[in-house]
């Protein structure tokens, strides 16, 4: 006789839901210390500004959340090194609240866009081992990256994509894979994170797109790098003033799964993909047919819940759906 198990499907719960944004989360594997929060909303703002608050590592401090009780801040964040246009390696440090120690990540930042779909995407991954570093695997070296003293470096693989919707409107999704380097997290740990840092986090950086707008200095000056006007060039340039973009829905729930098996393969992808930007910086992807006929929606996160429940549980049935409209 065979017998056979098989582990339970962990779904998306609802953390935070509004008109202008929502948050969800699930448990990663049995025995593995993941967790994955996902965001998705919009953002009044073209996407050169919107990419430049979230990649500007070094003005972090003017926007992320912070926290009395329980306590939480970003105490330091740098960019150590700019690799090339698009690619970048910085270093964040957070306080937490006591007993724990402080926490941080060395960062690697990847860009790469499709403008012909108005989307950029940027792959976001923290680098574990500083002493494996070399110019031959990663493409860049280890020069200026400390090793980590008295913090904990967590790990993190995810990444976030925006999209045009107009000239004064964008489309921002984002979705990470964390390991805290904690034994046990508690529930009233990932509501903290979900609700207060992930959710407030994204109310400000609403208000920071539109202080920008403003003319905030410091982001104005930031605004001058080669990377966002290269977005503004080829986005921006030839556009009329509120233009609004056709949004192509698929046509069946097959190609919505295969969607979604696309996004986990980009995700389970990005070492190989540093990789093959280490060997030639100059490579380029050309498109193929399968992508231009699986990727023609980047839309929506939709869930069906059960009927009679606002704050999903472990439990609860739902369905989630990811559109994508990337390639």
């Amino acid at each position: 006789m065979i017998v056979t198990f098989q582990n339970p499907v962990k779904h998306h719960m609802l953390k935070h839901d509004n008109e202008e944004f929502r948050v969800m989360y699930r448990e990663g594997p049995h025995g593995t210390p993941f967790h994955t929060l996902l965001v998705e909303g919009y953002v009044d703002g073209p996407l050169d500004v919107c990419l430049c608050i979230s990649w500007e590592s070094a003005l972090y401090k003017k926007w992320w959340p912070q926290s009395s009780f329980p306590p939480f801040k970003v105490n330091s964040s740098t960019c150590l090194q700019k690799v090339r246009i698009g690619e970048q390696i910085s270093l964040v440090r957070m306080k937490v609240a006591w007993p724990l120690s402080a926490r941080e990540a060395l960062v690697h930042f990847f860009f790469f866009e499709y403008f012909q779909e108005y989307l950029i995407v940027v792959l976001v991954n923290t680098i574990s081992d500083v002493s494996s570093i070399n110019k031959a695997s990663h493409g860049f070296t280890n020069n200026g990256i400390p090793e980590a003293k008295d913090v904990v470096r967590i790990d993190m693989v995810g990444g976030f994509a925006l999209q045009k919707v107009n000239n004064e409107r964008s489309n921002f999704r984002t979705i990470a894979n964390m390991d805290m380097k904690l034994d046990f997290v508690l529930p009233s740990l990932i509501n903290f994170i979900s609700r207060q840092l992930v959710g407030n986090g994204f109310r400000l950086y609403q208000k920071t797109v539109a202080s920008v707008s403003n003319r905030d200095k410091d982001y104005s000056k930031a605004l001058g790098d080669p990377l966002f006007a290269l977005i503004r060039e080829a986005l921006y340039a030839s556009n009329k003033a509120g233009e609004v973009l056709e949004v192509h829905e698929p046509k069946s729930e097959a190609l919505l799964l295969r969607n979604e098996s696309l996004i986990e393969r980009i995700q389970d992808d990005t070492h190989d993909i540093g990789k093959v930007c280490a060997n030639d910086h100059a490579v380029e992807i050309p498109p193929q047919k399968e992508q231009d006929t699986v990727i023609k929606s980047f839309g929506e996160i939709e869930e069906e819940e059960t009927e009679g429940s606002t704050q999903p549980e472990e439990g609860d049935n739902i369905t989630l759906v990811l559109r994508c409209k990337m390639l």
